[in-house]
């Protein structure tokens, strides 16, 4: 049995299978699968930074901003840079979780969400307007979650 495998360039052909040349064909091979194993990690990155391209940040949050109907809600974003990835996630689930918290707990008639960037910090702010509700000694699940999330990245969470 014989099979003829055509490298990069068709001149370096060699056969495969009963005959000479197996080591200049094993290279050849493997030197392939190199390539397109180097060829499948920039196809991954690409696709990664096209994902992380396409999820801008600041959308996200004024996506939310308009699919709360609970009150109106203005969004103060002031970010120069990217935060990065597991920031950005965070702040999302946290604004997610305080609006949340806002429409089942609170009689606000408006929110103000903040987002900062200070010389050596990020920082969310979400207040609204509606009466102070005395916070239970065992926290509900959103706040804890929103601890621990924000403590997970060595920041700091204040009620």
């Amino acid at each position: 049995m014989w099979a003829i495998c055509f490298p990069l360039h068709s001149a370096d052909w060699r056969p495969i299978g009963g005959g000479r040349g197996g080591g200049p064909t094993r290279r050849g091979l493997l030197r392939l699968r190199d390539t397109l194993s180097e060829a499948m990690d920039r196809i991954r990155t690409s696709v990664h930074d096209l994902y992380k391209d396409s999820v801008d940040f600041q959308a996200q949050l004024e996506q939310l901003v308009q699919q709360f109907t609970f009150c109106p809600v203005h969004l103060d974003y002031r970010l120069e840079e990217d935060p990065g990835r597991e920031i950005e996630h965070c702040f999302t689930a946290v604004v997610k979780e305080g609006l949340n918290n806002v429409a089942r707990h609170s009689s606000a008639s408006r929110v103000m969400i903040t987002v900062r960037e200070h010389p050596a910090l990020y920082q969310l702010v979400l207040q609204d307007n509606g009466a102070n509700v005395p916070v239970r000694a065992e926290k509900g699940l959103g706040l804890v979650s929103i601890a621990d999330r924000v403590q997970a990245l060595g920041g700091r969470f204040f009620l």
